[in-house]
This record gives C-alpha cells, sequence and structure tokens, in this order.
C-alpha cells in the first residue's frame, strides 16, 4: 500500500517534569529543545488528509500496521519510550491521551479501548543522527462497532544534562512526550448523545463534585455545563456552577466541581441539575440527581 507522508515535525520540549502535547490544542511552557522529531506517515485509508493524526477509515477483521519516523538530529543515541492511551476527559474539560489507568478505571461503557486491538513496542532506541520506522499493529475486532475509538501513542524521551564541575555533578533528567493521535471509524452513521449524572457528592471545604457519564462512542464538543444545587422541595439555589467550553472523550467521565464558596451543606436532602447545552453535535440535555 502507497503511504502518503505527512510531516508533523513535532519537536520535543526539554523541560523538567512531563509535558503532554495533544491535539486538542492545549499550551506548554518550555525552557529548551530536543533534536528529536516525530513524522507521522499517514495511510490511504486516512480520511482526514488535513490533520496531523491518524483519522481512519477502517473494516472488521481488518489487519494494518501503521508508521510513524523518529528523527534524531543530536549528537548522542536517543532511548525513546511508547505507550498505547486510551483516550478519557479530566476535570478542565480537556481530552487527555496521557495513561491515566492508575488513578482512573476502565468506563464501564467502553467496548473496544484503542489498548485492547493496537500493539506498539515499549521502547526504542534512535542513534545519533538518524531516522528510524516504528510500526503500530491494529487488529479490528471481527464484530463491527459504532461510533469512533479514540486514543494516542505516547512518545517519550529521557534527555540527562550533567551541570556543575567534576568534584559535583548535578544530572537533570528532562522527561518529555509527544502524543500522537488515533481515531478509528467503521461507519458515518451519526451516534445519538447519552449523557448521564451516575454520581454527586460532597467535597469538604470545596462544594459538590459531580461525575457525569458520555456513555456513547462519540467525541462531545462546546460543552458549556450549568449546574444548580437546591433543597429537596425548596427552589432557592444554594450553590450553582456555569463552565463553558468543555469536550467530552467517547465513553469517558468527567467530574465537574460545583462551587460551594466555602458554605457547608447542613443535613438534609438535595437536588443538583445539571443542564448541558453542545456545540457539536448540537444540543440540550438536562440531568438531576438527589442525594445526601
Amino acid at each position: 500500500m502507497d503511504s502518503k507522508k505527512n510531516v508533523i515535525r513535532g519537536l520535543f520540549f526539554a523541560v523538567i517534569g512531563i509535558f503532554i502535547i495533544s491535539f486538542n490544542g492545549q499550551k506548554i511552557y518550555a525552557a529548551d529543545t530536543l533534536a528529536v522529531a516525530v513524522n507521522a506517515i499517514l495511510p490511504e485509508n486516512q480520511r482526514n488528509k488535513e490533520v496531523t493524526y491518524y483519522d481512519l477509515q477502517v473494516t472488521p477483521e481488518q489487519k494494518q500496521e501503521l508508521e510513524f519516523e523518529l528523527i534524531n538530529s543530536s549528537k548522542k543515541s536517543q532511548t525513546v519510550q511508547l505507550q498505547i492511551n486510551n483516550a478519557t476527559t479530566n476535570d478542565l474539560g480537556n481530552i487527555d491521551y496521557s495513561d491515566r489507568t492508575q488513578n482512573l478505571a476502565r468506563d464501564t461503557s467502553l467496548k473496544i479501548a484503542l489498548t485492547d486491538i493496537a500493539e506498539i513496542p515499549n521502547e526504542v532506541v534512535v542513534p545519533a543522527n538518524s531516522q528510524q520506522i516504528v510500526k503500530i499493529k491494529l487488529t479490528i475486532p471481527k464484530e463491527p462497532f459504532e461510533g469512533e475509538i479514540l486514543g494516542g501513542i505516547r512518545v517519550t524521551t529521557l534527555d540527562e544534562d550533567t551541570e556543575g564541575d567534576a568534584s559535583a555533578q548535578m544530572t537533570i533528567k528532562n522527561k518529555v512526550a509527544y502524543t500522537i493521535g488515533l481515531s478509528l471509524t467503521e461507519s458515518d452513521e451519526p451516534v445519538k448523545v447519552a449523557l448521564d449524572l451516575i454520581d454527586v457528592k460532597p467535597v469538604i471545604g470545596q462544594g459538590i463534585q459531580a461525575t457525569i457519564q458520555n456513555s456513547q462512542p462519540l467525541v462531545i464538543d462546546g460543552i458549556t455545563y450549568h449546574a444548580k444545587v437546591t433543597k429537596k422541595g425548596q427552589q432557592r439555589i444554594i450553590y450553582q456552577t456555569t463552565v463553558e467550553n468543555y469536550r467530552f472523550a467517547p465513553n469517558s467521565t468527567v467530574n465537574l466541581l460545583i462551587d460551594g464558596n466555602q458554605e457547608s451543606l447542613q443535613a438534609g436532602i438535595y437536588d443538583l441539575t445539571i443542564k448541558a447545552t453542545t456545540k457539536k453535535p448540537e444540543g440540550t440535555w438536562t440531568m438531576k440527581k438527589e442525594f445526601t
């Protein structure tokens, strides 16, 4: 299969700590750059050829090898760690492509995850002043799936800088990462939005935390949440919060904090009502849950 090479030229940023550069446009801050670039090679079944991530049309039982190129233009070899992650939604309302498995269980609505059907080497070493092709093995299930399977390929490198004189050297390790998005679809049939308020709990000194689930395999964009807390059977609003421009990854949850203005709730029965307005797909949903 002939492939079209789409050069991302995403230079790694050397900063103390870990930053994920994903395709949702989040800002990062960098002190320096590393001489490692990532070139995604987009295949023939790429749906949107204007984007710099994998957006693939696939079929049941399809087997495919995707490729991307690591370019090391430095004078020393680079060890690169590779990981496949499922897309989730973080508490800021962004789609997150980092590894959150230690703190976040797999969503109950997620039938087929990217990690179920994609494989990649755990680590590769790219020699100095050289290029290396990395392959991603995809195995699409026999049973057709609806909507979108979304995740990312996390590419992490570790750069070591030694500072100080020979008698007192300090090694600074700068671990940085780049994420190549990977979206898989089989059908263009639209998927209906289903938002569910699955949990409500007080957070001491902060307010109320609501857990909302997107139980469908689709990305939701441009979400505005308006949440209010009232005492059962009453109209007076005790807490309320409005947030805008949230996103939702397929088959994931988000924790929404309703600010309590440092005011604790008295013992009793309360109602939480959340109105969600979305731009893509367009619609309005109202969720309500009783809590104590």
